[in-house]
Formats: C-alpha cells, structure tokens, sequence
C-alpha cells in the first residue's frame, strides 16, 4: 500500500514539474520572442523625432544619446527650427538602416551629426569607424542633397579618456572627407570641452554624456558653422 501511494505521490511530482517547466518554455518563448521583435521592429523603424516639416531654418540632430539627450537645444541654437532624430546608445550601423525608413518628410535647412563615439568605445577600428560615418554622411548627402551637413568631432569625454587617439584619428579623417564634399563642414566642437588638456567639468555623473553647461559650451562652434552654411539667415 505504501509502495502504491509512494508511487503515485512520484507521478504527481513528476507531473507537476513537467507542468513548470512546460509554462517556463513557454514563457521563455513569449519573452524572446518580443525582444526579437521589439529589436526588429527598433532597428526598421525611421529616425525618431517628430515629423519634420522644411523651411530655410529647419536643422535635423542626428546621430547618438549626445543628440537624444540635447534637451536645450532649441535654445542653445537659437534662430532654427530643431528636430531632434537622436537616438539613445546609437550606433553607426543603426542610424544608417534606420536613415533608410525615413522617407516622405522635406530635407532640412542643415543637418547636424554626431556619430562613432559609442562604435569607438566599443572597440571598433578608428578606420571602420571613419569609413561607415562617411558612408554615412553621404547617404544623408543622397536623403538631403541641398541641405548644408555639419559633421561633428568626438567628444573628450572622461570614462572614455582612452579613447581619445582613436576619436582624434576619427576626427582627421573626417576633416578631410568633410573639405571634398559639396555643403558639408567639419566642426571641431570636442575642443571646447577641454581645460589644460584634459576633459572639463561639463558631464554628467556617467563621465560620457553632457551637462547643460557642456551643451552650451559645445553648442558655440555649432550654431557658428549653421550660420556661416546659411549667411547668418537664421538668427
């Protein structure tokens, strides 16, 4: 009798457990399925922002959260219509599928673009880096043709010190790409967030990304460069 019951008594517990482990697959499926499809969707979805309309002041931000996060921008660039299409921890092979579905809305007066940091940071070679941010800016060249492009340089930021060769070897050839294309400047705004050398008190607690201060000190060589691209038009 106690065979039988202990018998039994196994076959619920077997039973129960195949039960749990039944709805944790399942709920291990829903779950990864989402994410899949959430990155899917994320990744083929246009650049963000509301939709923009044109005019002779109108600017695009694109490129990373140093975009996403310019919440003062509209001031800090006053005298144009600003719409941000910065996306959160971007990087370059994101803003270029993602620049792909934008379709349908008027180019920009100019478009401003902050790009590679985080491709950087994450190893990537300074080379690739320059090549796909070219490949980049030219396929905003291609969406917006008439539109003046400002191509920035990298930020100095301090968790991310070590970086800096590899962000200045970025810069460099930049430089050059921006000086043999038509309506496009290269903007050198990284030097205005050092003191002595070194990176100044203008970040966040994260080391990476800008105070409002930073913003503002950062924003001088980048308003300066849209005015020159539209003659001082958009004050």
């Amino acid at each position: 009798m106690r065979v039988a019951r202990s018998s039994a008594t196994l076959r619920e517990v077997v039973a129960t457990l195949g039960k749990l482990a039944l709805a944790g697959g399942v709920f291990i499926a829903i779950i990864t399925g989402y994410f899949l499809f959430t990155t899917w969707q994320h990744g083929h979805a246009p650049l963000p922002g509301r939709i923009a309309t044109g005019g002779r002041c109108t600017v695009w931000l694109v490129g990373s959260s140093s975009m996403h996060r310019w919440e003062n921008a509209e001031r800090d660039l006053a005298g144009w219509t600003v719409y941000n299409r910065g996306i959160e921890g971007a990087r370059l092979s994101e803003l270029t599928l993602r620049l792909t579905k934008t379709r349908g809305e008027p180019a920009p007066a100019a478009i401003v673009l902050y790009a590679g940091e985080n491709d950087i940071a994450d190893g990537a070679d300074p080379k690739e880096v320059a090549r796909e941010l070219a490949d980049l800016a030219k396929a905003l060249r291609v969406r917006a043709p008439g539109s003046a492009l400002l191509i920035v340089s990298m930020k100095p930021s301090p968790t991310r010190w070590r970086n800096r060769p590899a962000q200045l070897a970025v810069d460099a050839a930049m430089s050059r790409f921006a000086a043999g294309m038509p309506r496009t400047a290269f903007v050198a705004a990284g030097e205005r967030l050092l003191v002595d050398g070194r990176p100044g008190n203008f970040y966040r607690d994260d080391g990476v990304h800008l105070m409002e201060q930073g913003y503002r000190r950062w924003s001088t060589p980048i308003i300066a460069g849209l005015r020159r691209a539209r003659n001082n038009e958009c004050r």
